[in-house]
């Protein structure tokens, strides 16, 4: 269902992203379409007025959409359930990716600590150790014409 299909009575599904919590408030009332130039251009749009915290509270969208963001109080809002549950499980995968990427970063600075306590503490005099030199990789033809070097 579309912002501009809603009506008074009608849920909408929200998710607080500072606090992680999801919820379900009511629509007090849909304003007809009007137009609106706070979206950078001249958009369609529709004030749904609902009771947050027992205030009444002003959400403009635009009137094609089923989600859309209060930026200020760093909220999802949408016409359905499924989008907060779609939202809910990307929040989870992106963290998920986050904590799979602290092992590897905490044997980076394993291997760093160990290099700077060696290196730092080598006689100035003592020679470097040589390793081959390697040819240096050509560029790969990437996105767009930008090169990219394969690692």
């Amino acid at each position: 269902m579309l912002f501009k299909d809603l009506k008074g009575g009608s849920p909408l599904y929200v998710l607080d992203a500072k606090t992680i919590t999801a919820s379900v408030i009511e629509a007090q009332s849909v304003s007809k379409p009007y137009f609106s130039a706070n979206f950078g251009m001249p958009t369609m749009v529709v004030d749904i007025i609902a009771q947050v915290d027992g205030k009444p509270r002003t959400y403009t969208f635009k009137q094609d959409t089923d989600m859309g963001f209060d930026n200020a109080n760093y909220q999802v809002i949408a016409t359905d359930r499924e989008t907060i549950v779609r939202e809910l499980e990307n929040m989870k995968g992106k963290s998920e990716q986050a904590l799979k990427q602290v092992e590897f970063h905490e044997a980076i600075i394993e291997r760093c600590n160990e290099e700077l306590e060696r290196f730092k503490t080598a006689p100035a005099t003592e020679p470097e150790p040589v390793t081959a030199i390697e040819e240096k990789p050509q560029p790969k033809q990437g996105f767009g014409g930008i090169r990219m070097y394969g690692f």
